[in-house]
């Protein structure tokens, strides 16, 4: 389906005072994890979370913190996350009710930061009875940034601070049973595994938000996500090339623009494999990328923004990469940057229509580049993807993205 429920919907009871959202946000260099605790109302002094992180059931890390406030765990020489070793810790919040420190305030908005002394105070507080409420959940010790390969001079892409290419494919996630709807859970985890097994080490989640359960095999099968916030377009707001002005949208465009995009990155952020905010693609509906790109980066600075994948780029507008898409036989080469990474966010297309594997017969293709046959398929695909090796090696490109993963309706570039 393209509407209505597509997706999983539950029923769940739950107090009037719940854990309504959890957030853990690792940080390598000092060997802490941060988990943030949301409560779904006005926390007294009692109410408290008790969180605490384990290692294949051993408990490594464990602290209090009042309600609605943020919490530090020391997680040591901790084993890192990453696409080789998808290592993964288990981490539980637990709403208690505790003996509350004494001078403990009611929690309001616009409180000052705890003291020292106050969160050591709740840490080391008595709780009171069983659980009220409490949330199993996981972290991944990694880190996305950019910065300098030590070996080339080039800016890179960075995982863990060390420089690492991302070689993905452009993931629409479509089915042809079931259009948006994966048909099952084996189906949707069975394109990751083909993925890895084909060498990728990445997908471009193309204008489309999956399920929960697609982004927990990500992080446990070990695969990087470049995140693309759904396309707001229509007519003649998709911005077209040669053009040098962006889009002008209504306030009310904005504003749900802007919500959905708020939306998406709270609902995802939790998920270790996602590195990048893709937030506009070829100029689809494109307005005021700087403003764009800065909620996304506010919402969530641990992760990379990339505020215009393809065609209109920004100078100056806070984008972490400069992307263009080619879909030439030889790859076009991205024009170095003194400022951040090049990369190529859509390359190849490469279709060859095979009779008993098409989506419809009565429809023309669309293919960037037909190839005759089988041979010529793999000639057409070492070209770009050599290329690709050389652009890498030669002048810093930094990730590619291959169209695509399956194909879609009538597009017949899928390597599925």
């Amino acid at each position: 389906a393209v509407s209505g429920i597509w997706q999983t919907v539950w029923l769940e009871p739950v107090a009037d005072l719940h854990i309504a959202d959890l957030r853990a946000v690792p940080d390598i260099d000092k060997g802490e994890l941060t988990v943030d605790v949301a409560l779904s109302n006005t926390a007294t002094p009692a109410d408290a979370v008790r969180i605490t992180a384990r290692d294949k059931g051993k408990l490594i890390a464990s602290t209090i913190i009042r309600g609605n406030r943020q919490g530090v765990l020391k997680i040591p020489k901790a084993r890192l996350w990453s696409p080789d070793d998808p290592y993964l810790y288990d981490l539980t919040a637990e709403l208690v009710k505790v003996t509350p420190p004494q001078g403990a305030g009611n929690d309001r908005t616009g409180l000052p930061p705890m003291t020292d002394r106050e969160v050591q105070a709740y840490a080391a507080a008595a709780v009171v009875g069983a659980p009220i409420d409490s949330v199993k959940s996981y972290f991944g010790m990694r880190k996305i940034s950019t910065g300098t390969d030590p070996k080339t001079g080039k800016l890179a892409l960075l995982l863990n601070n060390k420089p690492l290419f991302h070689n993905g494919t452009l993931d629409q996630g479509w089915w042809p049973e079931s259009l948006l709807t994966p048909p099952s859970e084996e189906a949707a985890r069975s394109d990751i595994v083909f993925l890895k097994k084909a060498g990728f080490n990445m997908l471009r989640k193309h204008i489309k938000v999956e399920p929960a359960q697609y982004y927990h095999d990500a992080d446990r099968l070990g695969i990087l996500i470049w995140q693309d916030m759904p396309s707001g377009a229509f007519g003649d707001q998709a911005v077209r090339r040669p053009s040098d002005r962006e889009a002008t949208f209504s306030s009310a465009g904005m504003a749900q623009y802007q919500s959905e995009l708020s939306r998406m990155i709270g609902a995802l952020r939790a998920f270790p494999s996602i590195v990048m905010w893709v937030t506009n693609n070829e100029g689809w509906g494109q307005y005021d990328v700087k403003t764009v790109g800065s909620i996304a980066k506010n919402m969530d600075p641990s992760r990379l923004v990339n505020n215009a994948s393809g065609w209109f780029d920004v100078p100056g507008s806070g984008s972490d990469v400069y992307d263009i898409h080619t879909y030439d036989e030889v790859p076009i080469a991205p024009a170095p940057q003194a400022d951040r990474p090049i990369v190529t966010g859509e390359f190849g297309g490469v279709g060859l229509p095979i009779p008993g594997h098409l989506w419809f017969t009565d429809r023309d293709a669309r293919i960037y580049q037909f190839a005759t046959d089988k041979e010529d398929y793999r000639r057409r695909y070492k070209i770009k993807f050599d290329e690709i090796i050389r652009q890498a090696k030669e002048i810093g490109l930094a990730a590619s993205v291959y169209t695509e993963t399956s194909d879609v309706e009538g597009e017949l570039n899928g390597l599925l």
